[in-house]
């Protein structure tokens, strides 16, 4: 089976083959525009050719040139060449009414002749070809194309239409213009001519290779505003001849409104400058600008500069809109080109920022009242305001109404300009700035204000203190002055000892207020005792009445009354004294003796006591070595109160620093001698 197999791919292989020896081929030729090419037609063979029919479709750039196809007569044996275009296709018949075959296997078998149009190009020759013997069998046959290469430059323009935009005048502005050689010959440019004197070209002559483009620079330089539509034509050797692209623009004069800018401080005024530069003559200029509320405009100052003399201006300010104008009654131009036209001043009204001025509505005017304006740029304001910061309140704390008291009061300035305080006014009388003002502080500085009151009556403060400022965000600060003011009503305590033993107490009082009576107590050691009998009254206390009553735990309740409510005698000094006896085994030295819970009662029953509590030190008088007792004289006494401590037997009043004669912290007869023998020897 496999032999078989093998032996049909050979018989097939050799039947293609056999086919493939009948073959028609069609030359390749190329002219240029205008030429008539000839194309041959060949014939390859190996079976009995005795007709054929050959149709090669034609490009519209290829005229078939009629009468000029020519059978090869060495390959004919009384055949016949018949040729005919129908539809675009050249249709050639070889025939023999006698069914002759052809002669010769190879060659050409005829030829034709076409005219070449301009369009350059390869156009392909594709062949049908039918192949028939003598018994009108038709026979395989291939085929093989031939061209036509139709030879020319041809300039195509890539860039048809050239924009150059709204332009200033006055300036030059490119463009490429972009050429391509289409053909496929080199192309030669032999020059460009322009519609209009203001374009230009970097080169004009040139050659562009087959396929190429080319960029060409074209120079615009206009003078004069108004739109243009202009050509540029460019001349060439190409096949479509001279070719042209549009060259449009739209120039116009500058004539540019700009708006400055300017910095400064809150409550200063600043300049903004409005500078025109100008290509046209311009008459008039008219803006509006929408003013931040934190810029106020300064009447009177929208001034013209020199390029303006002959001019009026004239300002309006409607709801925070600003229209400034410039005119002449007799259209007199502004002088110069460039430069500042005109000033206005405005005054920062407001916390730091940077405020915006955008104009709207500019007109630059020319004589025949057209606007001219082309550009407008806005300015801005930079500004810098100072910030107030202190505490609402100030505390002016208890206030005697005998007294002018001081408060200080701290300012610091948070703002990035100086800040002025300028006065402070009080909604009470009695107080006063004692800090010179105006004051004014920098950036991030403090200052101490200093605030005196002159209290007349007791009772609560409470007024305001305000303070002027520059600050735009608080003109006035409001500032709560808190406090109280009392009548003074004190009592004074002192102690000292008893000469031979005791402890006296001088109670005093310092009372602005008529006080008809007093309560008090005394606080101080268990062991120490007093009573009624034991209160002295000074004359002070002419007329009242008093009780000491004792309380426990060392603690004794003084009362001292008026049945009538007679005053107290007014002023300052002492009211009483009390005299204390310690118990014998108590010593008091250096302990604290309290009077708390103190009533200083007006005939009113209302308490004016300044202070429910005071005290003092129990402590002794300066002592001499040898004086135990205290009684200013070293004695036999003195000797006798060391032996009794010495034998542990209480007295009143011992002193042991007087009694330790030899300073060794220890008591004992030795001590005792001495005393005997500072008595003996004191008279010497």
């Amino acid at each position: 089976m496999k032999r078989i197999t093998t032996l049909l791919l050979v018989l097939l292989l050799f039947g293609v083959g056999a086919w493939a020896q009948n073959k028609v081929s069609l030359s390749s030729t190329e002219g240029h525009p205008g030429d008539v090419v000839r194309v041959q037609v060949d014939l390859a063979c190996t079976d009995n050719i005795t007709a054929a029919e050959i149709i090669v479709p034609l490009h519209k750039q290829l005229t078939y040139v009629e009468g000029s196809a020519r059978l090869n007569a060495d390959r004919a044996d009384g055949h016949t060449l018949s040729a005919a275009v129908v539809n675009g296709e050249l249709r050639l018949y070889v025939y023999s009414v006698t069914l002759s075959t052809l002669r010769g296997t190879e060659g050409a078998l005829a030829t034709f002749d076409l005219k070449l149009k301009k369009e350059p190009a390869t156009y392909p020759l594709t062949p049908r070809v039918v192949l028939s013997q003598a018994t009108g069998v038709a026979q395989q046959v291939s085929t093989e194309t031939g061209s036509v290469t139709l030879l020319s430059p041809k300039l195509t323009v890539n860039t048809p239409s050239i924009d150059y935009g709204h332009i200033p005048i006055r300036s030059t502005y490119t463009q490429s213009l972009l050429l391509h050689n289409s053909g496929n010959e080199p192309l030669t440019i032999a020059g460009m001519d322009f519609s209009a004197a203001e374009f230009s070209a970097t080169e004009t002559q040139m050659v562009i290779a087959a396929g190429q483009t080319r960029a060409v620079t074209l120079t615009y330089a206009p003078t004069v505003r108004g739109a243009v539509s202009e050509t540029v034509r460019i001349h060439s050797d190409a096949i479509n001849g001279t070719q042209q692209a549009t060259l449009v623009a739209d120039p116009f004069s500058v004539n540019e409104l700009h708006t400055g800018t300017a910095a400064g401080n809150s409550d200063e005024e600043v300049e903004i400058a409005i500078k025109v530069n100008n290509m046209e003559p311009l008459v008039g200029m008219q803006c509006t600008y929408v003013l931040p509320e934190q810029l106020k405009y300064v009447d009177g100052s929208f001034v013209p500069t020199e390029r303006a003399q002959s001019h009026t201006a004239v300002a309006t300010l409607n709801n925070g809109a600003l229209t400034l104008i410039l005119y002449s009654a007799a259209n007199a131009t502004f002088t110069d080109e460039d430069g500042v036209l005109a000033t206005f001043r405005v005054k920062p009204d407001g916390k730091s920022g940077t405020y915006t001025l955008a104009p709207s509505a500019v007109v630059l005017s020319n004589a025949t009242v057209e606007n001219m304006t082309s550009a407008t740029t806005g300015g801005w304001v930079q500004v810098k305001s100072p910030k107030l910061n202190c505490s609402s309140t100030i505390d002016m704390g208890r206030v005697s109404v005998t007294e002018t008291p001081q408060q200080t009061f701290t300012i610091r300035n948070y703002g990035q300009a100086p800040l002025q305080v300028s006065r402070a006014t009080f909604l009470a009388e009695g107080f006063e700035m004692l800090t010179p003002l105006p004051i004014t502080l920098d950036p991030s500085a403090t200052a101490t204000l200093t605030i005196s009151y002159r209290p007349e009556a007791e009772g609560t403060i409470a007024t305001t203190m305000n303070l002027y400022t520059n600050d735009p965000e608080c003109r006035m600060q409001a500032v709560k002055l808190e406090g109280t003011v009392y009548e003074p009503n004190v009592l004074t305590v002192e102690g000292n000892n008893i000469p031979g033993g005791g402890y006296t107490l001088t109670v005093g009082m310092d009372n602005y207020t008529d006080i008809v009576g007093l309560q008090m107590d005394i606080e101080w050691l268990a062991g120490m005792k007093t009573l009624s009998a034991a209160l002295t009254p000074t004359a002070r206390l002419a007329g009242h009445a008093h009780t000491v009553a004792d309380m426990g735990n060392g603690v004794y309740r003084v009362i001292i009354y008026s049945m009538s409510n007679a005053d107290i005698a007014a002023g300052e000094g002492a009211l009483f004294t009390l005299d204390y006896t310690p118990d014998a085994d108590t010593h008091y030295r250096d302990t604290e003796i309290r009077i708390t819970n103190i009533v200083l009662s007006t005939s009113a029953g209302v308490n004016y006591a300044s202070s429910d509590e005071t005290g003092c030190v129990a402590a002794f008088t300066r002592f001499e070595k040898g004086d135990t007792n205290g009684d200013g004289e070293v004695d036999v006494a003195d000797v006798t109160n060391l032996v009794y401590h010495i034998l542990r037997k209480p007295t009143a009043v011992f002193i042991e620093e007087a009694a330790d004669m030899q300073d060794d912290g220890e008591l004992d007869v030795a001590d005792a001698m001495a005393i005997v023998d500072i008595i003996l020897n004191k008279n010497k």
